[in-house]
């Protein structure tokens, strides 16, 4: 008796052949959280505060004027954001303010183990020339305060992603702290109109994020890849990172970094996730939070002549099928009979009569 036999399997389809050329992606870069690079203090008359602004295209300006209250020159803060500075050094980590006692402030100061620069003053003459960003210029009375930023790393990783002023004592918890141009901490959570009488208290509060180092441009993953057996590149190995520091990957959400690309392999089927980032070794060893995370996909193999053959059952047997044809090495094979060519097919197996 002749037995007639289909193949049926999950990873093996009796479909065309198709060709998949293997290309390359980049991560969009709105996939990258920005954080600030650039901060501006406008001072004067209001129209003269007002007119500063105009000078600095894509900035974002804060509401309230940081000498609010106090009758003397109106003087708002606007920082400029990125994804995609420098990931050491390209991003602002930290404000604080100094009691300079004069007016005349020194351009850096050296506090809590970091280098701060006295943060740029524009608009009318007085508050920017004069005073040179003084919080409180033409107030009556008041500390000659100032405020001063870095970009140095911290050990958290942090990066400033936004600022607020705000109105009001109840709002002073978690603002920037006050210090002496020696860098010894002079007052915690001050208001900037500190020491202004009969006048509002003003604060100053930043939004911190663990920074997220991107390289640039982004290292380049293969999308279309198909598996074939053998091993394959998840991402190019022909990059070169325009930015300081060294990318490191990671091959799944354990194990070490490495800087070696060629080693993101894979064989089978799936999808891999690989990790990445841009910056000094202590970066992200230890956790995901530092990095990027990119997917890169092995499809599954098409199927392409397969051959099934079944040799004449005797009474003595039953039917032993067997396979042949191109990519047939993952998948397992179901094979369902009939006893007719046009019957209904079972994964039963006949038996002879």
């Amino acid at each position: 008796m002749q037995f007639y036999q289909t193949i049926k399997s999950y990873y093996l389809a009796l479909v065309a052949i198709v060709i998949l050329a293997m290309t390359a992606q980049t991560a969009w870069a709105a996939d990258w959280p920005s954080y600030i690079t650039d901060v501006v203090l406008v001072g004067g008359t209001e129209q003269e505060a007002q007119n500063a602004k105009s000078g600095y295209s894509g900035y974002t300006w804060c509401s309230n004027s940081l000498n609010y209250g106090t009758g003397g020159e109106t003087i708002y803060i606007g920082y400029k954001t990125s994804n995609s500075a420098d990931t050491d050094g390209g991003y602002i980590t930290d404000f604080i303010v100094v009691d300079a006692v004069d007016h005349n402030p020194p351009s850096s100061v050296y506090c809590k183990g970091h280098t701060y620069y006295l943060c740029d003053a524009a608009g009318g003459d007085h508050f920017a020339n004069t005073n040179h960003g003084n919080l409180t210029s033409k107030a009556t009375s008041g500390w000659n305060i100032y405020l001063y930023y870095t970009k140095a790393n911290f050990s958290d990783k942090r990066a400033v992603s936004s600022i607020n002023i705000t109105i009001g004592e109840d709002t002073k918890s978690g603002s920037i702290d006050c210090y002496k141009k020696d860098g010894t901490l002079l007052e915690e959570n001050i208001s900037l109109n500190r020491n202004v009488k009969n006048t509002p208290f003003v604060f100053m509060h930043i939004s911190t994020a663990t920074k997220v180092n991107r390289p640039n441009p982004e290292p380049t993953s293969y999308i279309n890849l198909t598996y074939n057996g053998s091993p394959k590149n998840l991402f190019s190995t022909s990059y070169t990172n325009n930015n300081s520091g060294t990318v490191f990957y990671r091959l799944g959400d354990t194990g070490s970094y490495t800087t070696d690309v060629s080693s993101l392999k894979a064989t089978k089927a799936g999808s891999y996730r690989v990790w990445y980032y841009s910056g000094a070794s202590d970066y992200g060893n230890s956790s995901v939070d530092y990095a990027h995370l990119r997917n890169v996909t092995i499809a599954k193999s098409p199927n392409s002549g397969a051959t099934v053959t079944c040799a004449d059952a005797l009474e003595s047997a039953g039917p032993s099928p067997s396979i042949t044809g191109t990519n047939l090495s993952t998948g397992a094979k179901t094979y369902k009979y009939s006893t007719s060519q046009n019957g209904t097919y079972t994964t039963t197996v006949p038996t002879t009569a």
